[in-house]
């Protein structure tokens, strides 16, 4: 073979250049990872006894108020009053949805199989671009052990199957958090002396996109590689993150975060993609923050005589923010949501009914940050106590186990109000908890390379906004679901470091390919486990609790126990 022969057939391309991959090579994982999630979810919906209807058993959360204001939009009517007190992103989408799987004005009832389906499919692409930032942050070893983690996560199965706004939220922080990595990948983070090139072939062999033809050493990258520009892809991460914000308001906080690291990593490169996000995340803020205003003031016009004081106008994507931080920060507060917290915090008020003329619900609605500040200050020890009880209930969330019976945890647990289930046995948490802590100081040696250390911050400010939620409202389960990526990375990371232990340093790694067909084989024999278990026959479960006032029904606002029949 002559010397031209041997270097190609090293390189695997012409003239030394090594071969890059097709772009169809390059999305099959994803796509497959998204099928065998979508698959998953699928099979734990079909199995639930009350797949067809709209409510579930194992999730309550805002439920209610997403079917009467999507049915409402669908129908034509006005929801919450004229007054955004809940932000309107899944709203809109869920009426998006009902449209399309053929819900009319005239329905009442509706089989809300369909919806919940294509729920469970933008459920399955969080968890295909989870395996994508994963890669990013701790490279493949890790990421493929933390795929059957994401993808038979038993919180998320319910999350992903339940008419909710989580785990559609998750989704588009998700692909926020991997864009900004793929920015600051691509020109943010200066070129080391040896240039840019040299500084792409050295990093090809961890996670993400590798070097491409003709990126030697020594060689002047591209200031982008191939796919969109940046203005354009900055452009489109502020959109999206303005859907997220329109989904959940506490997005904006991340968003806040997610630009200061990039301006951290970048400074004054950073400027324009930072300029193009915001303006991207105006483009949808900005009508529905005028929209508000000429609502509200509408309202003010109409009950002038009746309100203490007019209503604030201006309001970014929801203004029930005062009235929950009020409500989550006194003397009645427990750290997980009460029914009754504002019956206490606003005696006298007509049962039920949120109405603003009432002075004291007005103050909490218009000052409520201001009054939850002033408790927190003059009783920093209960507040204190407070918080460590707030995270408390959102990390039961740990507790939560995989596949459909929710291993090794089980299917007898309770509902919390406006929550969703968890387990009555907690042990796994305390070790799934310990196994974080060890995926930690794994990781702490895999984040020196500057590429997944910054991936790893932009994921860590969604983790940081998600957190200091939870601490300035409720600790709600459903909540530590949205830190669950964080979870299943820094859980794969220690068992990995497991696995090395186990092996032994004087053993070689096992190749790539083979990691990666054990774990494909893994994942196939669960889907199959999975699909035996649906084919089992229906879940149902008894329920118990406190009964609603002169009726022989539950009360699904109030905490309720749940056991599973079979």
């Amino acid at each position: 073979m002559s010397a031209r022969a041997r270097r190609r057939s090293e390189t695997g391309g012409p003239a030394g250049r090594p071969s890059a991959p097709s772009r169809s090579a390059q999305w099959r994982p994803f796509v497959l990872v998204v099928l065998a999630a979508w698959a998953a979810r699928a099979l734990f919906l079909l199995r639930q006894s009350d797949a067809r209807g709209p409510a579930s058993v194992l999730y309550r959360g805002d439920t209610p108020f997403y079917l009467e204001s999507a049915l409402a939009m669908v129908q034509g009517r006005p929801y919450d009053s004229g007054i955004p007190f809940h932000p309107p992103g899944f709203t809109t989408l869920l009426a998006a949805l009902l449209r399309l799987t053929g819900v009319s004005a005239a329905q009442e009832g509706f089989d809300a199989l369909p919806a919940k389906l294509i729920l469970g499919l933008l459920g399955a692409l969080a968890i295909g671009v989870f395996f994508l930032l994963a890669r990013r942050v701790a490279g493949r070893t890790v990421a493929l052990v933390a795929l059957p983690l994401s993808i038979f996560s038993f919180g998320h199965y319910v999350q992903s199957t339940a008419i909710n706004a989580e785990s559609s939220f998750l989704l588009l922080a998700l692909t926020v958090v991997l864009g900004w990595s793929l920015v600051a990948e691509r020109c943010l983070q200066p070129a080391p002396a040896g240039g840019a090139g040299a500084d792409l072939k050295a990093g090809a062999a961890g996670p993400g996109p590798v070097a491409g033809p003709g990126l030697q050493a020594g060689a002047r990258a591209p200031r982008l590689a191939a796919g969109p520009g940046l203005p354009a892809m900055a452009g489109v991460l502020g959109l999206l993150a303005g859907a997220a914000a329109l989904m959940r308001p506490e997005f904006l906080l991340t968003m806040s975060l997610l630009l200061i690291v990039a301006l951290l990593l970048g400074r004054r490169r950073a400027l324009l993609p930072a300029a193009l996000f915001l303006l991207g995340a105006l483009v949808l803020l900005a009508p529905w923050t005028l929209h508000c205003r000429r609502n509200i003031a509408a309202v003010n016009r109409a009950n002038a005589e009746r309100l203490p004081r007019p209503l604030p106008e201006w309001v970014l994507v929801s203004a029930g923010g005062p009235l929950n931080f009020a409500t989550a920060n006194n003397d009645h507060a427990s750290g997980a949501f009460d029914t009754r917290l504002i019956e206490k915090l606003a005696p006298g008020r007509p049962a039920l009914e949120l109405d603003l003329a009432h002075a004291e619900i007005h103050r909490l609605y218009v000052d409520g940050y201001a009054v939850g500040a002033r408790w927190m200050l003059a009783n920093p020890s209960r507040a204190l106590a407070l918080f460590a009880r707030k995270l408390d209930l959102a990390f039961d969330a740990l507790a939560l186990g995989y596949l459909q019976g929710n291993l090794p945890g089980g299917l007898t647990g309770e509902r919390r109000p406006v929550d969703q289930f968890v387990p009555r046995a907690r042990a796994f948490r305390w070790a799934q908890a310990a196994l974080c802590l060890l995926g930690i100081v794994h990781l702490r040696g895999v984040l020196a390379d500057r590429r997944r250390r910054a991936a790893a911050l932009f994921l860590a400010a969604h983790g940081l906004a998600t957190l200091l939620a939870i601490l300035a409202f409720f600790g709600y389960a459903r909540f530590g679901m949205l830190l669950a990526p964080i979870f299943w990375l820094l859980l794969a990371a220690g068992m990995t470091a497991i696995f090395g232990w186990l092996r032994g340093p004087g053993r070689a790694a096992p190749p790539r390919l083979s990691a990666g067909r054990a774990v494909a084989g893994l994942i196939g024999l669960l889907l199959l486990v999975e699909t035996l278990s649906a084919a089992s026959g229906s879940q149902a479960f008894e329920l118990s609790g406190d009964y609603l006032p002169g009726t022989r029904r539950i009360n699904p606002d109030d905490r309720v126990l749940i056991q599973a029949r079979r």
